[in-house]
């Protein structure tokens, strides 16, 4: 499998909508869990195509991380 560049990685985040452009964390606290749901700002690498992270939970290796810019 090959590995995408980070031109198609960010053609594939401009081609989200707002509503998928969502950090996908799972959060579990003592009252509720599920997804964090704040603006992605990037992909966690080790997570796969569906690693999209908020900057609250960027990962903490910055070789893992990949920020995107919103190009409207």
């Amino acid at each position: 499998m090959a590995v995408a560049t980070l031109e198609e990685l960010q053609r594939w985040f401009d081609g989200l909508t707002e509503q998928e452009r969502v950090c996908r964390v799972w959060v579990r606290g003592e009252v509720h869990s599920g997804i964090c749901g704040r603006a992605a700002v990037g992909l966690d690498r080790m997570t796969g195509p569906r690693g999209l992270v908020c900057e609250a939970h960027k990962p903490k290796t910055r070789d893992w991380f990949v920020r995107f810019l919103a190009q409207e």
